[in-house]
């Protein structure tokens, strides 16, 4: 078997390698091919972790991290993953408590409103309006239902909606940074993400 490592002739890390059993593939400028069985194995295992010296083209060779420095740069690559997928999740539930609803009291208690993307625009293209006009409300456990609202209503009622909005993308964007800032798993699964209270 012979083993083909494919690397950056710039930054000296290798991109990737393949194996060949028959044949020799077509040697450019930034392949090599590895015969030496140990080497070819512990490039497969580990590639990520070495970078290639080809400071002399007659005797290529690779070095890699200690095993110390290798477990921690595996450990931070895990750690940069969880990351993504908690900011993904953050951003998820933050999108999801928006278009869930509000609470405003404009119309003198406490009626819930809707807030979709849909929801935000129609209310708003109404307060300019200076009659009034119905709006989908309900009290908490009630029906929907329309309600006449005045204009002053109306302007209430869109900004408690703003005010809902930016609770949620400010509570967002400081999770994030709590996220950011973790240094270990522990860390970051120690973040609990709730959005509860803010609509």
């Amino acid at each position: 078997m012979k083993l083909y490592i494919d690397y950056d002739r710039d930054q000296k890390n290798i991109l990737g390698w393949q194996e060949n059993t028959g044949g020799d593939c077509l040697l450019t400028r930034s392949v090599v091919r590895v015969d030496d069985e140990v080497l070819a194995e512990r490039i497969t295992n580990c590639w990520q972790y070495a970078t290639v010296d080809d400071s002399d083209p007659n005797e290529i060779s690779f070095q890699f991290l200690d095993d110390d420095a290798m477990e921690q740069s595996i450990a931070q690559k895990n750690l940069e993953a969880l990351k993504q997928t908690a900011i993904g999740a953050i951003n998820k539930v933050c999108e999801e408590t928006i278009v869930s609803g509000f609470s405003s009291t404009a119309l003198g208690s406490a009626h819930e409103y809707q807030s979709t993307r849909d929801d935000q625009i129609n209310l708003a293209e109404t307060v300019s309006s200076p009659i009034d006009r119905p709006v989908k409300c309900h009290i908490q456990g009630g029906e929907w239902q329309f309600i006449n609202h005045s204009q002053a209503q109306r302007q209430q009622v869109l900004e408690d909606g703003i005010n809902t909005k930016q609770l949620c993308l400010y509570h967002c964007f400081e999770l994030k940074q709590q996220v950011e800032s973790a240094t270990t798993e522990q860390e970051l699964i120690a973040i609990a993400v709730d959005f509860s209270g803010l609509a």
